[in-house]
């Protein structure tokens, strides 16, 4: 009886070991897989950081993440919404599987639910059938979705991003936590970029007109004039000079001269198309590029400018010459005047001077083609004025 009564007691000693031991194997298993679920995060997160974090430009940036979202996270409705400095609105930068049609730079009021949504950073509808959400509407009626405020590192809202799935309660609870700490990260990155941007636009900016600087447009000028000469496409320029702008100055003293120049800047950017650019180049000279524009096609354009302004009234105008406040245009195009972007810049300054020659008020005339050779025959603009004529 005492061996029978030790290998039996034995026995279940070794029964109570083993099932420690199993239960130190689910442990070690459950441990392990959230370790590699933790790793699997982690990596995922690095990827995705690093990629937006390899550029300055906004739109690259947010074009990344939709990738990411997309095919990482198998998200099926995806939304980044971006709010700049004081706009008490959030528009609609990237998106993927919305509910109907996207109307182009849509943006959102933040007032009502949706401001009360943001003041959350992280809100869980489970099922979209069952709850009201402020972006319903956009996101879709059924499955499941996941809000997070963005939020700079000064912990300014600079924006929202929506993900949604078609099945409700689609997103696990550690999925949200790792949503969360993403949209911290993603946060400060995009806090960090608007703060490029907005600095980036206040150096090609002119600051009292609002319009882009000729340090801008230099820039633009070379990349259109590239894309045209790679495609085979027109490009047209279109000099502009306010007449007797000096005599309007000495009449009635800066201050009325700086109204002048943003009225006008603001006149000539609402007559042009959202492709075209508009720049403040100098003084009182303005230029605007228009990509895909025939010579033919920009003359009209300057001739439209030039009766509009005619036709707007300013401040003290009449006091001028010729008791108006009008413009000068010149105009020049790619192909037929030049073949490279400084000669075209130089054509369109030529015909302007040509306009001011001829009378003011009208748009310069070149010959229909100049070819480049040629183009020293052209009056230059040194012999068309007497010093004190330069400034009218």
């Amino acid at each position: 009886m005492p061996v029978e009564s030790n290998k039996s007691s034995g026995n279940g000693v070794r029964r109570t070991r083993i099932d420690e031991l199993r239960r130190e194997i689910r442990s070690l298993e459950r441990v392990n897989q959230e370790l590699s679920e933790r790793v699997l995060e982690l990596d995922m997160m690095y990827q995705m950081l690093r990629s937006v974090a390899s550029t300055l430009d906004l739109g690259e940036m947010l074009e990344t993440l939709k990738t990411h979202f997309r095919s990482m996270l198998n998200i099926d409705r995806y939304s980044f919404f971006v709010k700049r400095g004081e706009e008490d609105s959030l528009e609609l930068q990237s998106h993927f599987g919305l509910a109907g049609r996207v109307r182009r730079n849509l943006r959102l009021s933040l007032q009502g639910p949706l401001r009360q949504l943001l003041r959350k950073d992280r809100h869980y509808y489970r099922d979209l059938a069952r709850s009201s959400s402020p972006l319903a509407e956009l996101m879709g009626a059924e499955g499941s979705l996941v809000s997070l405020a963005l939020r700079s590192s000064e912990n300014e809202i600079v924006g929202l991003l929506a993900l949604g799935r078609r099945e409700p309660g689609a997103f696990a609870r550690r999925e949200l936590v790792f949503l969360d700490k993403l949209a911290q990260q993603i946060g400060n990155v995009v806090g960090t970029m608007l703060v490029f941007e907005r600095t980036r636009e206040m150096s090609f900016t002119d600051p009292l007109t609002g319009v882009s600087n000729r340090r801008y447009f230099n820039q633009m000028l070379v990349r259109e004039f590239e894309r045209a000469r790679r495609y085979g496409r027109a490009l047209s320029v279109l000099m502009i000079d306010i007449d007797h702008f000096k005599h309007y100055n000495d009449t009635h003293g800066h201050l009325a001269g700086d109204a002048v120049l943003r009225k006008l800047a603001s006149e000539l950017s609402d007559s042009i198309r959202r492709t075209d650019f508009l720049a403040r180049y100098g003084g009182e000279e303005f230029v605007i590029l228009l990509p895909e524009t025939t010579w033919e096609r920009a003359v009209a354009v300057a001739e439209k400018l030039r009766r509009k302004v005619e036709r707007t009234q300013f401040n003290g105008e009449a006091l001028l010459p010729d008791g108006k406040l009008t413009i000068s245009v010149g105009v020049a195009s790619y192909p037929q005047h030049a073949e490279d972007p400084l000669t075209l810049l130089d054509m369109a300054d030529r015909s302007l001077y040509q306009a001011k020659a001829a009378g003011r008020n009208r748009v310069g005339t070149l010959p229909k083609e100049v070819p480049p050779e040629h183009a020293d025959l052209l009056p230059d603009r040194s012999i068309l004025w007497t010093p004190d004529q330069r400034n009218g």
